[in-house]
Parts: structure tokens; C-alpha cells; sequence
């Protein structure tokens, strides 16, 4: 399933229970995260999230603490990989 398929999938709630696993919150978070700020990301994961897991009779799932605490230290991850990235060249 491509980036765009998988997003499109999330975000209509028709992806699949079995592939949204922790891989699949983290690649969302990544592609979110490629094509926004950080807050504009978070708060498009959080509606993704909260949708789907509301879809799935689940919505007690999100955790509004955990899961931005999580998001902005991958998003920290993400940036420290960029510049030293950049470093290099």
C-alpha cells in the first residue's frame, strides 16, 4: 500500500484493526509530519486517530497525553536526523 493509500485508509476509517499496529502509528506520524509544521501534523494525526478509533467503537484508545508527548519526541528525532544529515554534505 502506497503513503497515499495508507493515509486515504486512515483517514476514511477503512483500513483494516490488524494494520494499524505501532509501525502504522508511526509511519503516519512520519507522513504527516513530511508535508507540515508540527503542530498542523499533530493535530491531523490526532483527528486521523480519534476518527478511526471512534470507528472501531474504540475511542477510549486515544491517549491525549501520551500520544502528542510521543509525536513531538519522533518529530525531535526526526529533525536531529535532518541536520546532521545535512552536516555531512
Amino acid at each position: 500500500m502506497s503513503d497515499e493509500e495508507f493515509l486515504a485508509a486512515l483517514e476514511s476509517c477503512s483500513l483494516n484493526e490488524c494494520d494499524f499496529g505501532h509501525a502504522a502509528h508511526v509511519r503516519a506520524a512520519y507522513l504527516y509530519s513530511r508535508s507540515r509544521d508540527f503542530a498542523a501534523a499533530l493535530e491531523k494525526m490526532r483527528r486521523a486517530i480519534r476518527t478511526y478509533a471512534a470507528s472501531l467503537g474504540k475511542a477510549d484508545r486515544y491517549h491525549e497525553t501520551i500520544a502528542p508527548a510521543r509525536d513531538r519526541y519522533r518529530n525531535s528525532a526526526m529533525r536531529t536526523v535532518r541536520v546532521r544529515a545535512a552536516q555531512r554534505r
